[in-house]
């Protein structure tokens, strides 16, 4: 008797899928979607909001999300909306949308960043 296969929700290969975006980025091969564009400004609070909500509701509506998916917790969103564009007396501290620099320039070790 064989056993069904395994649905692809439920995979083990669904959770290795879920480090490859990370570990493509943190190894600088990450490609830009076809047709896409640098980012013009910064997440706004309230788009970035109604985004969640559509997606919730379009996971929802496969069974893919609990009650508890995209709930707001204090102001743990404005926070990260914020760490993402940093500003200092409203000036941008550095262009994150800038093109990140190649992962062989970066410091690897300790003594690396304190010189």
């Amino acid at each position: 008797m064989t056993k069904p296969p395994i649905p692809y929700s439920t995979s083990p290969r669904r959770y290795a899928d879920t480090w490859r975006l990370p570990l493509e980025y943190d190894e600088d091969r990450l490609a830009a979607p076809a047709g896409g564009k640098p980012a013009a400004s910064a997440l706004e609070l309230e788009t970035t909001v109604d985004a969640t909500t559509t997606f919730k509701q379009y996971l929802a509506a496969k069974g893919e999300a609990s009650p508890l998916f995209g709930n707001r917790r204090g102001k743990g969103l404005e926070a990260i909306l914020g760490n993402i564009e940093q500003t200092m007396f409203g000036e941008p501290l550095a262009n994150r949308r800038a093109p990140r620099e190649p992962v062989n320039a970066r410091p690897t070790h300790a003594e690396d960043f304190c010189g």
